[in-house]
């Protein structure tokens, strides 16, 4: 019965406040908030992340942000060797709430994240990313992605799940079919649901799932997508069914890099406040304007678990053009993670891959990747960090794994001493021996 925006902290507020006033700012006063900030997060990492401090070049305070290149690149692997060297010493667990990487390479990592203050800076970028897109607080929205549905008998015992306080219809990714997407655009009426949050592969899905079945389109006033990389031809069939334009927003669990898409739907926007970015070449070298690049990212705000100079694993390159939005935000042209993976369900119906597993499941999981030979049935290669806990990781992933999937994918956990690159030499989650990904 509150209404949304008294829900909202205080600190969140403010924060929501001050997003809608810097990105008005002169490029100069948004490059003198960098810089700032980057002093503020390096000072941190070098008095209380014992991996920084270890390697800190002295520097402090930079005079330019490009005296940032003397810190060293961090990768995944760096951080999963040691985890406990990226995180503060002596930090209260009251501070702290867990998250994971979705695994998309086969290596998912746990992250943590400061709590409320990192948190809430989320969120606020999150609205505000909304806000482009014509949503507001009390728009009525349906969730299409890796997000548990409840019902009386337990997670996923039925399809959908109107929450009221936060005005959200879930739609079950895992349930998405031929004959239940007429009862979820049923739902979306009823709910008189204004936009669709998804992956962009489970927003096609369902596009194309309208189509075949000859349902009316949800009237929508956008669709937006994340977490996956999304295709010009996928987005111009999700606008044609649903007639609206898409949004695109680009981050991680990491938390060091963000950027999105305005209202011109044209070149994403990067969120600068929120961290800085870097567009290097094969040689770790800044790459020249329009030259297509790997992401280096460095977070200001994760005091909990800070990434300095973070490869990403995505590529980009930067813009130089000018939006006739007005904002003076750094504008990439185009970005590339990498492409969903599926598995294909015992009715042949492919489900996107997005580990979501919980901090719990994947704690003491090194890597791991999917073994599909047959519809249905799919045997999951699991490299533990300590064998004798393979039973309990083992445990705790065929649960997660049964509430998402119930019987119509049957998963077979084996732990295996290592996990090889496939035929191609790349790290994949999901590993076809035969042509049936085709």
């Amino acid at each position: 019965m509150i209404p949304a925006s008294l829900r909202i902290p205080v600190g969140q507020h403010r924060r929501i406040s001050f997003l809608e006033k810097s990105q008005w700012w002169s490029r100069d006063r948004l490059h003198a908030y960098q810089l700032e900030q980057i002093n503020n997060i390096l000072r941190w990492v070098e008095n209380h992340i014992p991996y920084y401090r270890s390697i800190s070049p002295g520097n402090l305070p930079i005079k330019n942000i490009s005296d940032l290149r003397q810190w060293p690149i961090v990768d995944r692997q760096i951080i999963r060797d040691n985890p406990v060297s990226f995180r503060p010493t002596h930090w209260p667990k009251w501070r702290i709430r867990h998250g994971t990487t979705s695994g998309r390479s086969g290596n998912p990592l746990c992250i943590q994240w400061e709590w409320p203050s990192s948190v809430w800076w989320e969120k606020a970028h999150i609205i505000r990313a909304f806000s482009w897109a014509g949503i507001g607080p009390r728009t009525s929205v349906a969730i299409l992605r890796g997000n548990k549905v409840h019902g009386p008998r337990g997670p996923e015992t039925r399809s959908t799940q109107y929450i009221p306080h936060t005005n959200r219809l879930i739609l079950s990714l895992f349930q998405l079919n031929e004959d239940t997407v007429a009862h979820y655009v049923e739902r979306m009426n009823t709910h008189t649901v204004q936009a669709l949050q998804a992956y962009p592969s489970a927003a096609l899905r369902f596009a194309r799932l309208i189509e075949y079945r000859g349902c009316e389109p949800p009237r929508l006033r956008a669709v937006c997508t994340s977490s996956e990389q999304l295709g010009s031809s996928e987005r111009r069939e999700i606008e044609r069914c649903f007639e609206t334009r898409v949004y695109d927003l680009y981050g991680h669990a990491e938390r060091a890099v963000a950027a999105a898409q305005c209202e011109e739907v044209g070149d994403y926007h990067v969120f600068d406040e929120y961290g800085f970015l870097e567009i290097l070449n094969e040689h770790d070298s800044p790459c020249a304007e329009d030259e297509f690049g790997e992401i280096v990212a460095t977070g200001f705000l994760n005091r909990a678990m800070p990434f300095i100079r973070y490869r990403t694993g995505d590529f980009a390159s930067r813009s130089r053009n000018t939006c006739s939005c007005g904002r003076h935000l750094s504008r990439l042209s185009s970005v590339s993670g990498r492409p969903p993976e599926y598995l294909i369900d015992i009715q042949g119906n492919p489900i996107p891959v997005r580990m979501g597993l919980g901090h719990e499941a994947l704690k003491d999981v090194l890597s791991l990747r999917f073994h599909q030979s047959r519809p249905g049935y799919a045997i999951l290669h699991v490299v533990p960090l300590r064998h004798d806990r393979m039973d309990i990781i083992r445990k705790g992933l065929l649960s997660e794994i049964t509430q998402r999937f119930e019987s119509r994918l049957h998963i077979e956990i084996k732990g295996v001493d290592r996990i090889n690159p496939g035929p191609d030499g790349r790290q994949r989650l999901v590993y076809y021996p035969g042509d049936m990904h085709k």
